[in-house]
């Protein structure tokens, strides 16, 4: 009897298992159901922009406020000027680069815009250009989030602008669960973007300007992104990061190309200073600063490093590096391809320095310097 008691209650404990289960399942069914589009063309004229392209809104920040967590809002391809910073939401997923008609994001049409052979994740044939005028922030996140992901994908942000004694982020600044994908952040001053824990994917990070951070300044994940011409501009402040000032976060997957620190004469990492972040499997290429032509400081894994410029480090500088090919990088005085640190596995070719180490150089031999199975030629 006691046995039979047993087995009803397991049973019983079971079938309540998988009604919870399904009841999650339906509830998840019916909220993904229930969720809202709302639409923007820069001639809408519907002041609430849902049931289709036809009932448009032209304003952004409505649409974003009408919606509630699983909402989303399209908006269609043309020039929108922002007289004030967008806010984002929580749980709210934004989409651009719409031709007007479509009925799905993955409906959105690509051309490869720059003629370079290859469609990149952000080359929208319809661009949604959200313009700051040079006046404002275009984008802002003004919370860390704890539950649900606020996204943008495939928007062009430029002209946004921070004051340089602010937090940068000219063109948008993100927080923990804010994600920015296959977009485009251009000609911002104060930095393209302020990543302050979120997530950028695929994106094309161009022609942006700040005293330190200028393309990125990364607390969080980048990942897929291009990140390329990016300049500090400051002269009151010593330039760090054209490219991207990575304090702790991860760059992965990415190209950090032809960013230049080179305003003073103590600049310090023209694509990446890499403050207690990481960097793999990406190409450092081009790039120019005082010190760390390529990259200053951090962890490098399996990334290719080369073409870069400085006065002394032209690849890294006090960089730990590992599994990384290190090519035709040049130093005006000192460590061509390295200066300081600690290479690992790594393969130095065709560097060179008007003083001293063409490949590699330390400038003070301790216990700790060490160089790991490295080739040199």
């Amino acid at each position: 009897m006691k046995k039979m008691l047993n087995t009803q209650n397991k049973t019983a404990m079971h079938k309540t298992k998988l009604l919870t289960f399904i009841a999650l399942m339906l509830l998840g069914v019916f909220t993904n159901l229930n969720a809202t589009i709302r639409y923007v063309k820069p001639d809408g004229t519907n002041p609430m922009g849902f049931g289709g392209w036809e009932y448009a809104s032209n304003n952004i920040q409505d649409m974003i406020e009408y919606s509630n967590v699983g909402d989303t809002v399209w908006i269609a391809g043309g020039h929108y000027l922002i007289d004030e910073t967008i806010v984002m939401k929580e749980g709210v997923t934004v989409f651009g680069g719409f031709f007007g008609d479509e009925t799905s994001p993955t409906d959105r049409p690509k051309s490869d815009l720059d003629d370079n052979g290859t469609i990149d994740p952000w080359e929208f044939t319809y661009t949604t250009v959200l313009d700051g005028q040079g006046l404002v922030r275009v984008i802002n996140q003004l919370t860390a989030y704890s539950t649900h992901v606020s996204s943008w994908d495939g928007v062009s942000i430029t002209n946004g602008m921070v004051e340089t004694t602010t937090n940068g982020g000219g063109g948008i600044y993100l927080q923990t669960k804010g994600e920015l994908r296959n977009s485009i952040i251009a000609d911002n001053v104060g930095g393209g973007i302020y990543n302050n824990g979120g997530t950028v994917k695929n994106c094309l990070v161009l022609g942006n300007t700040a005293p330190f951070g200028a393309g990125i300044f990364n607390t969080g994940i980048i990942t897929g992104s291009l990140i390329t011409g990016n300049l500090t501009d400051n002269t009151d402040t010593i330039p760090c990061g054209a490219g991207i000032y990575n304090d702790g976060g991860t760059v992965e997957d990415s190209k950090i190309i032809n960013n230049h620190s080179t305003i003073t004469d103590t600049a310090f990492g023209g694509g990446i200073y890499n403050a207690t972040g990481i960097v793999i499997n990406s190409i450092v290429s081009e790039n120019k600063a005082t010190y760390g032509g390529g990259i200053y400081q951090g962890t490098v894994i399996r990334c290719v490093i080369n073409e870069n410029q400085a006065k002394e480090g032209g690849g890294f500088y006090q960089s730990q590096v590992s599994h990384s090919l290190i090519a035709a990088n040049n130093a005006t005085t000192n460590g061509g391809g390295g200066y300081d640190g600690i290479p690992l596995n790594c393969t130095f070719v065709h560097n060179q320095a008007t003083t001293r180490g063409g490949g590699f150089f330390y400038s003070q031999v301790t216990e700790a310097d060490t160089i790991i199975n490295c080739k040199a030629w």
